[in-house]
């Protein structure tokens, strides 16, 4: 299928489902390293996690935009991407520690 635009080529919802996995694995293995090096406490490190993947990842890039992209386009990007990046970075955290005593005893509603 043809879009539109310049004979731009639209993939099949297949195309995207493994390009979005192999995005998504990429992602989570770009803050391993961060996760993995941190020795604070695991609230701590989703919030400096969270926080380095959204301005290494997304916020960075759509200030390299500016001036070329609507303005309006950059903030609702941006904040699309705060909420993408920041999310993966923090479930990845609490992820990896889960079955900590922290994590345990913080979350333990018996």
């Amino acid at each position: 299928m043809k879009s539109q635009i310049d004979s731009l080529y639209m993939p099949s919802g297949n195309v995207i489902l493994v390009l979005e996995i192999v995005r998504a694995t990429l992602i989570v293995m770009s803050i391993l390293p961060i996760i993995l090096s941190l020795e604070l406490p695991v609230k701590k490190a989703m919030i400096l996690s969270g926080l380095s993947l959204f301005v290494l990842g997304g916020l960075l890039l759509m200030l390299q935009q500016i001036g070329s992209l609507p303005i309006v386009l950059i903030i609702t990007s941006s904040v699309e991407m705060f909420f993408q990046f920041f999310l993966t970075a923090v479930v990845t955290t609490l992820a990896l520690h889960y079955g900590d005593k922290e994590i345990c005893s913080e979350y333990d509603f018996s």
